[in-house]
């Protein structure tokens, strides 16, 4: 699941209120154009198919309008995480199960479900036509469906198939989170079209 995580720190008490969405509008105050933004670390990497999907959703004028802030660029969709913890970024988009893996170790960052919507991060297996030993490959499959894994990816704080588990503190089971959909033909053509535009916008 990628989102946004925000940080809790000393370093906002004095200043004006975080962004609670992705765009301004219906009331809320976007990071597209708030001025904390200049301290935003804003990634590609990882969360290319999230960027798409913001695309799909608002326009590439989204991203123009963000990058009039000067927000941070880095590499990694991990790289929000550690400069959120390390106050030199006060909100940034990150995996929800990195972002909650640092609240359990008392970092000052809070995950953030935006009305916007989140992305999955999709991780797919199958077995190879010319597998050496499918029924061990069939057993290792209907070990990644069952309530055991689920129950260890839970506790991963990872996004379980099964419904009704009982989540970590602060995560939300996925029927109560709005999803970025796109098709696999989306992200297909889509991503080299966005990544030429990122080029053009953010010079990196």
């Amino acid at each position: 699941m990628s989102g946004m995580s925000r940080g809790e720190t000393d370093l906002v008490a004095d200043e004006q209120p975080l962004p609670t969405g992705l765009e301004d509008g219906g009331g809320r105050r976007g990071f597209q154009t708030s001025t904390r933004v200049q301290r935003y670390a804003l990634i590609f990497g990882l969360l290319v198919v999230f960027w798409l999907a913001l695309t799909k959703k608002y326009g590439w004028d989204f991203f123009e309008k963000l990058a009039k802030n000067n927000p941070r660029v880095g590499r990694s969709g991990n790289d929000p995480v550690t400069l959120v913890n390390a106050g030199e970024a006060l909100i940034g988009p990150a995996p929800g199960n990195t972002a909650f893996q640092q609240v359990d170790k008392g970092n000052p960052i809070t995950p953030v479900y935006t009305a916007d919507g989140s992305t999955l991060c999709l991780g797919p297996s199958s077995i190879m036509a010319s597998a050496p030993h499918p029924n061990a490959a069939r057993l290792y499959m209907e070990w990644l469906l069952s309530d055991d894994f689920a129950k260890l990816s839970v506790a991963n704080h990872g996004d379980p198939v099964h419904p009704g588990l009982a989540l970590t503190s602060g995560q939300k089971p996925l029927d109560q989170i709005p999803i970025l959909s796109l098709t696999t033909e989306e992200v297909g053509k889509g991503i080299p079209d966005i990544i030429e535009r990122w080029r053009d916008t953010f010079g990196s």
